[in-house]
């Protein structure tokens, strides 16, 4: 299962590099959804890009139809739950693939972010733990020049950095996850952080919770997800390693740009960027609006009945940056509506 960023392309180019080292007569099989029509959904290129580096056998699946509600009989088929995912057909499309190739185990670069998560919070920290002080001053000038001196000082690493230091002098001490036992060496981890939203962002219940329930829904369609940047030993790793090798100079995920240059395609190594799918939920937000007009004598804009009126005015836009969690809340809202109305939940 691959996309054109960076985690994707990296499973993708070990995967093959192994299999090739392995014997393997026949090349890793990707599978991507593309965007003909969406171009700015659209990661062709990259893929493409990857394709001609390595030795893979490269499948593309139109996905421009594959928008919430673009097929009513396929929702809310679930008396359990409704969809929390505005996406799932792509991800279904993607299973069926796969099992039509008889190909029963994929491979998924989700999770990744969380492993560079510690890198945006804590590397102005660890350049001053570490004694690099010019770096130091480098990184917060781009932050300046960035973003101004007033954003400045709200920015996470600066407020982290402030946080670390004030709880050093208050003497204030981290507390361990109700979840995680006292005696887990996972413990150790946790004393040396000055507070524990970088743990959970490795083990927290909810991420525990994604990938369990992803695995439950490829098995139902007789497929088996495997998700390599859940593996603990490349999380303890991650951790064990200073911040700012996660993020510096503005870059994302500096040690695997680094690791993998030379590697993947110069293209992929120096993306700093994330395609969106917002153009993708807006399509189906189109078609969400079009369904809620011919079964329901209630406005289209069935959300309201559970955001208030000032998430969605005109002084509380989002920026590009947020607009697919602007959607998520919208699609949240009508899934939760329409899965208790097909079930007589009201």
């Amino acid at each position: 299962m691959m996309s054109g960023g960076i985690d994707s392309t990296t499973v993708a180019y070990i995967a093959s590099n192994n299999m090739e080292s392995a014997g393997f007569n026949t090349p890793l099989t990707t599978i991507s959804g593309v965007f003909n029509d969406l171009s700015n959904c659209d990661e062709s290129r990259f893929i493409d890009d990857l394709a001609g580096r390595a030795d893979i056998n490269s499948i593309k699946i139109p996905c421009d139809d594959a928008y919430p509600l673009s097929d009513e009989k396929k929702f809310f088929n679930n008396p359990n739950t409704p969809y929390d995912d505005l996406f799932r057909i792509l991800t279904e499309r993607v299973y069926s693939t796969a099992l039509g190739r008889n190909n029963r185990v994929i491979l998924s670069g989700h999770f990744a972010d969380d492993l560079y998560f510690k890198g945006h919070y804590d590397y102005l920290l660890d350049l001053l733990k570490y004694g690099k002080f010019l770096e130091f001053f480098i990184n917060s000038l781009i932050l300046i020049k960035r973003d101004g001196v007033i954003k400045f000082t709200r920015n996470p690493a600066v407020r982290r950095l402030f946080g670390f230091y004030h709880n050093i002098f208050g003497n204030r001490q981290p507390k361990i996850p109700e979840h995680i036992k006292p005696n887990d060496n996972v413990a150790e981890m946790i004393d040396k952080i000055p507070d524990n939203k970088i743990i959970y962002s490795y083990l927290n219940l909810n991420s525990t919770k994604l990938s369990a329930y992803e695995n439950v829904n490829a098995n139902i369609m007789n497929e088996e997800i495997r998700f390599p940047y859940r593996n603990r030993r490349l999380i303890e790793f991650i951790n064990s390693l200073p911040a700012y090798f996660l993020y510096n100079h503005g870059t994302r995920k500096v040690i695997l740009k680094k690791a993998l240059d030379h590697r993947l395609p110069e293209s992929i190594i120096k993306r700093n960027d994330n395609i969106s799918l917002s153009d993708l939920s807006d399509k189906g937000l189109v078609r969400i609006s079009e369904f809620l007009s011919k079964n329901s004598a209630k406005q289209p804009q069935l959300w309201n009945k559970y955001l208030s009126e000032h998430t969605f005015s005109e002084n509380n836009k989002p920026g590009a940056n947020n607009i697919l969690s602007y959607n998520f809340l919208k699609w949240c809202s009508v899934s939760l509506e329409l899965w208790k109305r097909r079930y007589n939940y009201m």
